[in-house]
């Protein structure tokens, strides 16, 4: 499984929405960050040297914020410090300055060369935000008739025909040289120099090559002639592998989804205590009236559907069970009394009936 991450500067426009660059990557492990060493260059100073991981493990995709200075955001939530996320295809992850859309693929991953012009499209898009014009890269001849002139590039698209033809925007008069010799273009990403089917070739770096995308300081030969390609948007990346983090620190954008406690009836306030006390006290006080202390509400008042028979306290209990127990006292006794008097009543008859004279 790939990861692609959309990557858009938040800073590159009046409204927010600058022009998104993707990367693809096929490994278990891409660090984003400014430093050079991180596989997602984002150039700006409040991003930290390494500012999160992307960690694959498995089918499990995670995100992980050890110790950047700004802090990370996934979905609006903050990331806390230290402990691992899991992410999904769709998650949006916010730092300062970048929106980062995250992507699960099964697509080709992108060469190291690509994350770095990436890198250099985010980067012009920085300057452009702040209202600055990018200073264009240029070639510089360095050995030559015409040492140490320089010719600069137009606004990309654009491009340079170097040779020994009337026709070149370069023109050399070297005679190893062909009429055509090379062309160097221009796009978002930065310089290429093509070799046009040449008699004697190019050479970067002692090497004869046929295409290859030019870094700040690259020097290269054609015939005898020597030049060198400058680039300041190379030399503004280099400065970002250095220094401190500017301090520019994110806060949660998601609400919470825990409500708050709801105030008790005729109280606004939060505290449990004073809810029950507004409870007790709006019970006290009559409609209408002004807050004096009224008659209680008998027990049906507070039930009009319950059977009054029923309706009882807790405090109403032990008179109860004291009446109960009087009654049942009371039946005792009366079968005593009546026993006794039967008891009596035998008795006298017996007597009677002996003493009877015969």
């Amino acid at each position: 499984m790939a990861v692609t991450l959309s990557i858009r500067s938040t800073d590159s426009a009046a409204d927010g929405a600058g022009s998104a660059q993707t990367l693809t990557f096929d490994q278990p492990r891409v660090v984003v960050g400014r430093g050079a060493h991180a596989d997602v260059r984002l150039p700006a100073r409040a991003i930290s040297s390494a500012h999160f991981v992307l960690k694959l493990e498995g089918a499990e995709l995670s995100i992980l914020d050890e110790s950047s200075t700004n802090g990370t955001l996934v979905n609006g939530a903050l990331l806390v410090k230290g402990r691992r996320k899991v992410v999904r295809h769709g998650d949006r992850i916010t730092v300062p300055g970048f929106e980062l859309i995250l992507s699960t693929t099964t697509a080709v991953a992108d060469s190291p060369e690509r994350t770095a012009t990436v890198a250099r499209k985010l980067l012009s898009d920085a300057i452009a935000a702040a209202g600055r014009e990018a200073t264009p890269p240029t070639l510089e001849l360095r050995a030559g008739r015409a040492a140490d002139r320089q010719w600069a590039f137009a606004a990309p698209p654009s491009k340079l025909v170097v040779g020994r033809g009337d026709n070149c925007d370069i023109i050399i008069e070297d005679p190893d040289a062909s009429r055509h010799h090379a062309e160097f273009v221009r796009d978002e990403q930065g310089v290429i120099v093509r070799d046009l089917s040449s008699k004697n070739g190019i050479f970067v770096a002692g090497r004869k090559v046929q295409e290859r995308r030019l870094r700040d300081g690259d020097e290269f030969q054609i015939g005898r002639v020597v030049f060198a390609f400058r680039d300041p948007a190379d030399e503004l990346l280099r400065a970002f592998d250095g220094g401190a983090d500017d301090a520019k620190p994110l806060e949660a954008q998601r609400p919470s989804t825990i409500p708050p406690p709801a105030p008790g009836p005729g109280s606004a306030s939060s505290d449990p205590g004073a809810a029950s006390a507004g409870l007790q006290s709006s019970s006290s006080v009559p409609p209408g009236g002004d807050g004096a202390k009224g008659p209680s509400a008998p027990p049906e008042a507070a039930n009009p559907g319950a059977d009054p028979s029923k309706s009882t306290t807790s405090a109403d209990k032990p008179a109860s069970n004291a009446v109960a127990a009087s009654k049942k006292k009371g039946s005792l006794d009366w079968v005593v009394a009546l026993l006794a008097l039967l008891i009596l009543g035998v008795s006298v008859m017996a007597l009677v009936l002996v003493l009877r004279p015969r």
